[in-house]
């Protein structure tokens, strides 16, 4: 007689199961009247988390304070839906050893890069004796890095799970590989080889057993002793794994025994029962009832024969129908159901795009706090979804568990080790600069002092320009950090830096060089040394109490697994340990005590007041069947696998499970990563069936998602003015240069900012290259080539610029695509120069003026400029000349004003403003445009309204006008009042919230 029983979805499971467990429902007489009767009884659960609610629902279900529990183990399985591994009983184990997880996913990885290695080139084909034959000519790409070795070693673990699972056995693969197959099976088995031959190979040679391999040895032993033990019951697992199924089978008929299964459908009707059980089609594995009708027939246990506990409502009835299989849903027509009683206290989401989906979801969680007692729950099969709404409840102070997507690579210790290995492997300022950054580093140094050394390493040379060897050669780095400094260019942050403070920098630099240096040392080394580099540079970053016990213990057994050898670069390294940290989930901390975000398995057993089921699309809930990376279907088939819609069918049940609960929230949203999504097959079901009652369950949805709107919708404010601001006169600018004057035209609110709020812009990390740093590099060159005028003037002006763009020719890059372009601009400037100097008598480089202008309210403002080049020709007339590397300014622009640096400077020339040069008057310029595809062009400036004599003067006398404006209070600093003439954006538009004015003045337009 087999004692088999289940509980309904809509019944709390693991409350119901110790009821009746107290009840002596389950076991005939058991427990009787002995208080102490549990202590001799064992329950097998599939989780260790439903281990421990079981518990308290044994305490709460007996009435009493306390009670003596029976022993309560959690199932050992396999199968990635069911859960983790746990042990049975030490006393039902072989004395064998059991081999560790990642000591087993190493030794493959090795197996499979000698198996690489063995290769002399591309894979051709498989002879008819099963030798590999190989194209010399092209490498091989099988397992080429360990990196890829190791992803083939998970794969390939993984279908050595799949077969123990199923219980088959491995002398079954050579055989399964049919002549009509394409010859690339063949290749196929002959790598498998490693699964069915070298890997039982080495645990004979070392002695040890498979996990799978000692769980099959453990049930065995516990089935054995069933008649020995006390009472026994299994309860929710649905026998995927074989060895499982057998003790469901054993502990059914054992006289003292009782299964409890989860789920099972008892409403439907026999011969769509018979199309799930008897069905070897896709559909079929993917129904939620598969797992359970493929466990009834393996314990040979007739689904009539067992018995409910606890009564199916009117939801149980429609899930029933709305999932029955495909070829059965003709008798929806006839089938008696009512959506509306059924689906009662079900809301649907329908979210616009993921983010909005999860505020959704945290605001119907979030409603749940408002009722005492009241417990809440997501379940969901997609690690993103959990971890956006577990930041979105932090809104409201709430921290959540997480058991359903943190990875040890997320985690902060993870991140820390994630940057070093980055760092090692490149060690440039933007790498530096983003392993400063973690707030786990502390290099020996208080937080006080790092924080103060990190600022000023952040400031002074990652944010200045490197020298040729980067920040490798920290000497030279530092070196030309303070020269940067030193430049009246320099940012005013970086001015700000005492010697103390780039002594300190320079000592963090070298700090960080020095944390690195295992790990580089190591490149190219053994990976145990790699391992061993990686964990004493993590130990020196991390301040003692901050090295992270999860990511130490994993480079702690990474040591130990790795084995000899196995030489690896940084970069492979790096690849190994983001799959490793990708693959582990760190402990969980313990959140709010009625909010939890819990996976599918949970989903079934654990009982909340409301449960939130989200990621209702294809590819999320349920996944992709993932075909096998080794076995097509068919041999899937012919060796009695399970086809790859078996995960759906999981995923099927669980979602049915979840929707036992009265209160649940589906969730799905329109747009995933930026692309459409497709609805999820059982909300399609379930919306087919229930009909009109759909438009009920958006409404109720609709609820949260306005809540969610209405949390993150914008302030209802006026758009914002363009902005004028009005300083007291007291602390406008009395100084501008002639290209500030410029500024001040086009956009006086950027002159706002940068001289009265005194904001500039903070370079960037890495100091790249930039327009203005080029034209810099450029007017120095020339300045040094001109105060020379050397007979053999190429040589010499070819000389200064390899000098001069020396750092930046370092940049194979820069050399290889820039410089050819440079010689050709130096070659068109060194005709322009020849030319230029015929005519002039005499020239002045970099030439500086300043002007005082008395203004009508009595002050006086200063005029400054900085002239590239003043000729003097035969006639006793300048020609001023200014060097472009960007686009010169049009004539136009410079009549009407907008750009009036050479006219006033001509108008200062005249008033004697530079004084080694004396009073000149100015009858032309040019602006010479360095680059472009003829490599620099003269474009000389001419008016047509008059002398450039006269233009100059006619400026100055607008400008003083300007400056009398600007000395007036009620005169605004308006934000691009001629935005014709501002042919890109400032550095001060964000600030000015030109995107927000612009748009409305177009909308009033």
């Amino acid at each position: 007689m087999t004692r088999l029983f289940t509980i309904p979805a809509a019944v709390p499971f693991l409350p119901t199961l110790a009821e009746n467990l107290l009840g002596g429902r389950l076991i005939p007489g058991f427990p009787g009247a002995d208080p102490f009767a549990l202590a001799d009884a064992v329950v097998y659960l599939p989780t260790q988390r439903a281990a421990r609610a079981f518990a308290s629902a044994l305490v709460a279900a007996c009435g009493r304070s306390s009670l003596t529990l029976p022993r309560i183990v959690p199932l050992g399985v396999f199968a990635a839906e069911e859960g983790e591994f746990a042990e049975f009983e030490p006393g039902a184990l072989d004395e064998r050893a059991v081999v560790g997880e990642l000591e087993r996913r190493m030794t493959l990885t090795r197996l499979v890069a000698a198996w690489g290695a063995q290769l002399k080139g591309a894979i051709r084909r498989v002879d008819a004796q099963g030798r590999l034959e190989t194209d010399p000519s092209e490498p091989p790409l099988v397992a080429a890095t360990p990196a890829q070795a190791l992803t083939l070693a998970g794969d390939l673990a993984d279908l050595i799970d799949d077969m123990r699972i199923e219980g088959v056995s491995f002398a079954a693969l050579p055989g399964i590989v049919a002549d009509d197959f394409d010859p690339y099976w063949r290749i196929t088995l002959e790598f498998l080889k490693i699964a069915f031959e070298a890997w039982p190979g080495w645990l004979a040679e070392k002695g040890l057993a498979d996990r799978a391999e000692r769980t099959q040895i453990a049930v065995e032993r516990e089935i054995a002793g069933l008649a020995s033990r006390g009472p026994t019951i299994v309860a929710g697992s649905t026998g995927t794994n074989s060895a499982t199924a057998k003790l469901i089978g054993a502990v059914a008929r054992a006289g003292h025994g009782a299964v409890v299964l989860a789920d099972l459908d008892l409403l439907l009707d026999e011969p769509a029962w018979r199309m799930i059980a008897d069905g070897d089609d896709p559909t079929a594995t993917g129904h939620p009832q598969a797992a359970l009708a493929k466990l009834l027939q393996r314990i040979g246990v007739a689904r009539a024969d067992v018995e409910p506990l606890g009564e199916s409502g009117a939801r149980a009835r429609f899930l029933t129908e709305a999932m029955r299989p495909a070829e059965s849903t003709h008798l929806w027509a006839s089938a008696k159901v009512e959506p509306a009683p059924a689906l009662q206290g079900v809301a649907l989401i329908e979210a616009e795009h993921e983010a909005e989906e999860a505020l959704a979801i945290a605001v119907a969680l979030r409603e749940t706090l408002e009722t005492p007692g009241r417990t809440a729950a997501l379940a969901t099969p997609d690690p993103a979804i959990a971890r956006r709404v577990a930041v979105e409840l932090t809104r409201w102070g709430v921290e959540v568990e997480n058991s359903a997507g943190a990875t040890l690579g997320a985690t902060p210790h993870g991140v820390l080790a994630r940057l070093a290995l980055a760092a090692a492997r490149e060690f440039t300022p933007e790498r530096i600069a983003a392993l400063a950054g973690s707030e786990l580093v502390r290099l020996g140094r208080t937080a006080e002092e790092y924080a103060a050394a990190a600022r000023a390493l952040d400031l002074g040379v990652l944010r200045a320009p490197l020298p040729p060897g980067g920040l490798e050669d920290c000497a030279a780095a530092l070196a030309a950090a303070r020269e940067a400094g030193a430049s009246s260019y320099a940012h005013r942050g970086l001015r700000s830096l005492t010697p103390d403070d780039l002594a300190a920098a320079a000592a963090l630099l070298g700090d960080f060089a020095a944390a690195l240096e295992p790990l580089r040392l190591a490149d190219g080394g053994p990976l145990g040394g790699l391992v061993a580099a990686h964990a004493k540079t993590l130990a020196t970053l991390a301040a003692p109490d901050e090295i992270g016990g999860d990511v130490a213990d994993l480079l702690d057994e990474w040591a130990l697994a790795c084995g000899e050898g196995f030489d690896c670069d940084l970069a492979d390294y790096a690849e190994m340990f983001e799959t490793l940290a990708a693959s582990r989930a760190p402990p969980s901390p313990r959140g709010h005590p009625r909010l939890a975000i819990i996976g599918l398995l949970e989903a079934r057993l654990l009982t909340f007041d409301r449960i939130v089921v989200a990621g209702l699309d294809e590819t999320v809930w349920p996944p992709a069947a993932r075909t096998d990376a080794f076995l097509n279907r068919q041999m899937r088939a012919d060796l009695g696998l399970s086809p790859p819609e078996r995960r759906i069918g999981q995923t099927a049940q669980d979602f049915i499970a979840a929707l036992g609960t009265a209160d649940v929230v589906i969730s799905r949203s329109k747009k995933r990563d930026g692309s459409p999504t497709v609805a999820s097959r059982f909300l399609r079901r379930i919306e087919a069936l229930a009909g009109e009652e759909t438009v009920r369950l958006r409404e109720r949805g609709r609820r949260y998602l306005d809540i969610a709107r209405w949390l993150d919708r914008p302030l209802e404010t006026p758009s914002a003015p363009r902005p004028a601001p009005t300083p007291p006169v007291e602390l406008r600018p009395d100084q501008l240069s002639v290209t500030q004057i410029e500024t001040l035209r086009r956009d006086p609110y950027a002159i706002y900012a940068q001289k009265i709020l005194k904001i500039t812009l903070m370079p960037p990390v890495g100091a790249p290259l930039t327009a203005a740093r080029l034209g810099d590099i450029w007017h120095k060159l020339l300045e040094d080539f001109g105060r020379e005028a050397p007979k053999d003037a190429r040589a010499r002006l070819l000389a200064l610029a390899e000098a001069a763009f020396g750092p930046l020719n370092a940049d194979p890059t820069f050399r290889a695509l820039r410089w050819p372009r440079m010689i050709t601009a130096l070659e068109a400037f060194l005709d322009f120069d020849a030319g230029r100097r015929e005519l002039a008598e005499r020239i002045w480089l970099e030439a500086r003026g300043k002007l005082e202008l008395a203004l009508a309210d009595g002050s006086t403002f200063k005029l400054t400029a900085r002239a590239d080049r003043i000729e003097l020709g035969r006639e006793g007339k300048a020609t001023l000349i200014d060097y472009k590397t960007g686009v010169p300014p049009g004539k136009a622009e410079v009549e009407v004003g907008f750009a009036p640096q050479l006219t006033l400077e001509a108008a200062m020339l005249k008033r004697g403003a530079f004084e080694p040069i004396g009073k000149l008057v100015t009858d032309g310029a040019i602006y010479f445009k360095i680059g472009g595809a003829d490599g620099g062009r003269a474009k000389p400036i001419s008016f047509k309204s008059g002398t450039f004599d006269e233009i100059a003067e006619q400026h100055l006398t607008g400008l003083k006008a300007l400056l009398e404006r600007f000395r007036k209070v009620s005169t605004g600093y308006v934000s691009r009042p001629s935005p014709k003439f501002i042919a890109k954006g400032t550095d001060y538009d964000h600030l000015a919230r030109v995107a927000e004015w612009s748009l409305a003045d177009e909308e009033e337009t």
